[in-house]
């Protein structure tokens, strides 16, 4: 999948989720097994403020902007 070498916004959510935002693909979360996650990143059809409101989360820690590929690992799990 072409995601694997685009750049997103990486904002921590304070468990095993990252909030990932790209121009090219949208949105998505990953699930980092770093911090128990089972490592895949499904799509996300709503904006980083809207997740947080329907999380309830208060906010997230900016990780900054990666290629996917290089931040998440070439193992990780892409779902549709």
């Amino acid at each position: 999948m072409k995601i694997f070498d685009t750049v997103g916004q990486f904002t921590w959510l304070w468990d095993d989720r990252f909030f990932i935002e790209t121009k090219d693909h949208g949105n998505f979360i990953w699930s980092d097994p770093g911090y128990d996650g089972d490592n895949t990143i499904r799509k996300c059809s709503i904006s980083y403020k809207q997740y947080l409101k329907e999380n309830d989360i208060d906010f997230g820690r900016d990780k900054g902007p990666h290629i996917i590929a290089e931040y998440c690992g070439v193992n990780v799990v892409v779902m549709k």
